[in-house]
């Protein structure tokens, strides 16, 4: 079965209503196919955010759907190669069905790790009409040190940050 984009495409347009709606930053929406948004205020004010929106609620998986290329067959990057690529400075992985969001700042590092530790062999393949789409299940855990967590509200000027890792001095 051939995975449906319309629908996807449909609720990565909800997911950005959603989070521009309770982001903690005040965020300038982009059009156009080059990034998703401006932040306009706070310590990151004038870089580009990347948002990937998963309707899974967020303990429902233990993991993030990195996609690494879009299209496959054209080895056209995905996910956060693709943002690196777009010149965007934040990539936001959101699981709008309750609002938490982990938000990346250092792109480099976020695909230096992936690369690292997670085999071409345990690509997922997403068929698509006329393309494939691929990626992987990456645990969060493995990535707990390059993230901080957070959950959208409307209410709040200020983030409300879940959890923040240190990073480790021992490396990747």
């Amino acid at each position: 079965m051939a995975f449906d984009f319309k629908k996807q495409l449909e609720i990565g347009k909800q997911g950005q209503q959603i989070f521009l709606s309770g982001y903690h930053e005040t965020l300038l929406p982009l059009t156009g196919r080059n990034t998703d948004f401006r932040i306009e205020s706070g310590p990151n004010a004038g870089k580009l955010l990347e948002l990937k929106s998963d309707q899974y609620a967020h303990d429902a998986t233990a993991n993030f759907f990195l996609e690494r290329w879009s299209v496959h067959e054209k080895k056209a990057p995905g996910g956060p190669w693709q943002s690196l690529l777009k010149g965007c400075h934040v990539f936001v992985y959101l699981y709008a069905a309750d609002g938490i969001y982990y938000q990346f700042e250092d792109l480099q590092a976020l695909i230096a790790r992936v690369q690292d530790r997670m085999p071409q062999s345990k690509l997922i393949r997403i068929p698509n009409k006329g393309y494939t789409t691929t990626g992987w299940k990456v645990p969060r855990s493995m990535l707990e040190d390059l993230y901080t967590v957070h959950r959208l509200t409307a209410h709040e000027a200020a983030p409300k940050v879940i959890t923040r890792k240190k990073k480790s001095s021992s490396g990747p």
